[in-house]
């Protein structure tokens, strides 16, 4: 530490500006007061619902004050801690005084700082308030009472159960003096953090200060690492469609990271929808070090599988590693920070077996003082996941979100602002709780009934236009079971029940977010029945989360039709967005579509499935080598590869994806593709599987992608009750600015488009994008189905895709050979076969 203080001082010019290190209350004392166990047995995993619910009674509870009550008071103090300044803020629940004449404080009576908390816990049986509550409440009394010039005040904590809205209120009052010294030690106590926060800072941003590009621009880079600068310093919304090759994940990282060195931000979260696409992230991250950058970096991976146990079990009883964890993690913490510098998986958890800490605890104590966070969209965007230490309480912090693959948001956003309730839940609730809990019973029984009531008569489903009153019943059967978790005993089925109570909880919040953009589907299950509250449009909800942060990129290889992504992932209605020209050269790739065949389901028959074989087959004559060819289902897949089975294809080997695969059988199926061989290699895969994206197979390991039908999402209740939400969200063909008065625009349905056309065309970029990975690569594309010939599936293409070749069964294999021959001639990359060959001769 001390090494690390010298060196940050000797980077530090004169004249410049103070710096200042930001801490707000919340985060002061917990970090302060936390000692003993983790224990998550009784409602640890609630706490989305109780901020949720809390937020609703604090307001509540504000409004009933009398005129002396001001609700949501901001406060703030600066601390000068010799080299920098410490910046301690917050927002008091209430603070109760009588204004004298002059618009100051009377001083005929004690104000009151009024700290709310609301839980399901039951608040009378509280004898004194919680120490870290209480903490919390000192801090805004002390800087309120400094600020004023008070020699004392009163403290008010008020606990309230969110279920039955039962008060329980403790006071206190200080004396400014004692308030005074009791606050500078815990200042004392924070001193060595909030010193390694600041020395840690300058080192950091002196080291960006002088940070390169660490290599020679690509066509289009600079200006793509420009754009996303620009859009960072205006605080904007930045959507990049980036060929693959563009070098997209340096172009968004790099000015980031130089954003932060000029005070831009503070932190980056690099979101992803899979682990794997981290480690190009991680790799360019070693990269900018490599080239002398200084940055903190954490990974932070799913609970389940950081931890220690066989089977994951957060209290002392079970786990060692949470008996205790509190009284040893903050040394734990400060040794590994200033002992490097970036935290991944494996570091974590061997670190904290030898530590005796929790793994995943320590993850996010480590992303708490971390520069770069490499984590899964949830946490930032999924309410029930989401790191409320960076993003709860709407928190709006200097944060940018890189948004990795982001067309993979669009369906993941839809699941985090869903739920589902099944009357089977009801119908257990009532079967466990028989005779043991006659009022939870009564509770449940009543939600069944609506469920009884509203499926008579139901065929497949209907959407629902009001469930309050069932809402209302469900808040009774939560707080019965509330209850039940604070009273005990416990029952055998106890995780059973906790599991449905944790549904309902978030059935709740989602409840509070209906609006239009939402669907109350009922739908039947043979015996059983569900209620889904399912999200159409998940745009405003993101939104809430993108305006906590400074900025937010989205990018991907295939975000196309740029418009759709812009409509279904951000609130704002103005973001930038910017197409980043491929690298590669067009005749990179041959692009050939078939006329004369069609995967549409009336067109299924074996003759098709024998036409599609026959594709492949002539497609895969022309050159030898390595192929996928991607099918819409399994069932699709399993048709035509029994037409493959003829005698006479002894020649070409072929590999089938199943449908359950271990990792070994996944890393298998790969590996057979990055093999040398003497023959054609077909690996037949379904398309939008682990194997048509986040895989990459450059040079000689792929040289064809072949796309049989077009990928569209099955016709479904969930597709059906899309298309009809988008159909009824009519837009218009263009603007009315301008247009003579009395002229009508042509009203343009977007149902089909929006639930079938353009996530089925994601998966086609997506399968497509296998083949060309570098500078070198040279392959075919293969569109088979007479869909891709029309206008609307045509406007999704890239612009790479602008020449294709129009293909029969007749014509596909001498156009593309005419295009291997092309290839040839430009002295471009040889075959295997030719490879071998002339490896041989060597």
């Amino acid at each position: 530490m001390e090494a690390m203080k010298e060196e940050a001082l000797a980077t530090i010019e004169s004249g410049r500006p103070r710096e200042r290190i930001l801490l707000s209350v919340r985060e002061l004392v917990e970090f302060l007061g936390r000692s003993g166990d983790i224990d998550d047995r009784s409602q640890g995993r609630d706490s989305l619902a109780a901020m949720q619910a809390g937020s609703r009674l604090h307001r509540r509870l504000q409004k009933q004050g009398t005129s002396a009550y001001h609700p949501e008071v901001p406060l703030r103090i600066l601390i000068d801690m010799g080299e920098y300044d410490l910046e301690i803020s917050g927002r008091a629940d209430g603070i109760i005084y009588e204004q004298d004449d002059r618009g100051g404080i009377s001083e005929e009576s004690l104000p009151v700082i009024d700290e709310i908390k609301g839980m399901y816990q039951d608040v009378l049986a509280f004898e004194e308030p919680l120490l870290v509550h209480l903490a919390q409440a000192k801090v805004y009394a002390w800087i309120f009472a400094k600020e004023h010039g008070l020699s004392g005040i009163r403290v008010q904590m008020t606990y309230a159960n969110l279920d039955t809205e039962q008060i329980r209120r403790f006071q206190e009052d200080f004396g400014l003096e004692d308030l005074g010294r009791w606050f500078d030690e815990q200042i004392k106590a924070y001193r060595p953090w909030a010193d390694f926060r600041f020395h840690w800072k300058q080192l950091r941003n002196e080291s960006i200060r002088a940070l390169d590009f660490p290599y020679a621009y690509r066509p289009g880079q600079k200006k793509l690492a420009s754009d996303v600068y620009r859009s960072i310093h205006r605080g904007k919304t930045l959507f990049i469609q980036a060929p693959t090759g563009a070098g997209k994940t340096l172009s968004v990282l790099f000015p980031a990271i130089k954003a932060m060195g000029e005070k831009e931000a503070d932190r980056i979260f690099y979101l992803t929808a899979k682990s794997v696409t981290r480690s190009v992230a991680k790799d360019s991250i070693h990269l900018l070090t490599d080239g002398g950058y200084r940055g903190k970096t954490t990974e932070i991976v799913a609970r389940d599988k950081m931890c220690l146990l066989q089977e994951r079990s957060c209290n002392p009883e079970d786990c060692h590693y949470a008996r205790g964890h509190f009284d040893r993690i903050n040394a734990a913490l400060y040794d590994c920070l200033t002992s490097r510098d970036l935290f991944d998986r494996n570091f974590i958890m061997e670190y904290a077996k030898q530590s005796q800490v929790c793994p995943f605890e320590l993850c996010l104590d480590l992303a708490s003082f971390s520069d770069n966070i490499f984590c899964d969209y949830n946490y930032v965007f999924d309410p029930n996941a989401s790191l409320t230490r960076f993003f709860g309480e709407g928190r709006r912090e200097e944060n940018l979100l890189l948004v990795d693959e982001a067309h993979n948001l669009v369906d993941r956003a839809r699941q985090m602002y869903s739920e589902t309730l099944f009357y089977e839940d009801f119908h257990t609730l009532r079967r466990l709780f028989k005779g043991k809990n006659p009022k939870l019973m009564r509770a449940a029984g009543k939600c069944s009934r609506f469920f009884l009531d509203w499926t008579r008569d139901l065929e497949d489903y209907r959407i629902l236009d009001n469930i309050d009153s069932f809402v209302l019943a469900l808040m009774n059967v939560a707080s019965c079971i509330s209850a039940y978790l604070e009273e005990g005993p416990r029952l055998d089925e106890h995780e059973q029940i906790l599991e449905i109570y944790f549904r309902i909880r978030y059935f709740l919040t989602v409840a509070d977010w209906l609006d239009q953009r939402y669907r109350i589907v009922l739908e039947e299950l043979g015996k059983n029945a569900a209620l889904h509250l399912d999200c159409m449009d998940p745009s405003q909800l993101l939104g809430r989360r993108i305006e906590l942060a400074r900025s937010c990129i989205f990018f991907s290889a295939t975000l196309l039709p740029i418009r759709y992504y812009k409509d279904l992932l951000s609130a704002d209605r103005q973001p930038y967005a910017v197409y980043a020209d491929s690298v590669f050269k067009e005749e990179q790739h041959g692009l050939v579509i078939a006329s004369d065949v069609s995967s549409r389901y009336q067109l299924r028959n074996p003759a098709t499935y024998r036409r599609y074989a026959d594709y492949i087959r002539r497609i895969s004559h022309a050159r030898q080598g390595n192929y996928m060819v991607f099918f819409p289902s399994y069932r699709f897949m399993e048709e035509v590869y029994g037409e493959f089975l003829l005698p006479g294809q002894e020649e070409c080997e072929v590999l089938v994806q199943e449908r359950e695969m271990s990792e070994e059988d996944r890393e298998s199926f790969l590996g057979q593709l990055q093999k040398k061989r003497r023959s054609t290699l077909l690996a037949f895969c379904v398309i939008g599987g682990i194997f048509s994206e986040g895989i990459d197979l450059p040079g000689d390991s792929l040289i064809g992608a072949v796309i049989v039908g077009m990928p569209l999402p099955q016709v479904n209740r969930q597709t059906r009750i899309l298309k009809d939400y988008f159909d009824s969200r009519s837009s218009f063909d263009e603007d009315t600015e301008g247009l003579p008065k009395g002229i009508r625009l042509r009203e343009k349905k977007e149902g089909f488009a929006y639930a079938y056309l353009y996530p089925g065309m994601n998966k086609v970029l997506q399968a497509a994008g296998r083949v060309i990975r570098t500078e070198r690569d040279r392959g075919i594309i293969a569109l088979l189905d007479d869909r891709f010939l029309r206008g609307d599936y045509q406007d999704c293409f890239p612009r790479e895709w602008k020449h294709y070749q129009r293909v029969s069964i007749g014509t596909v294999e001498s156009q593309v050979g005419k295009f291997w021959n092309q290839t040839d001639i430009s002295d471009h990359r040889k075959g295997p076969r030719e490879e071998g060959e002339q490896k041989e001769k060597d």
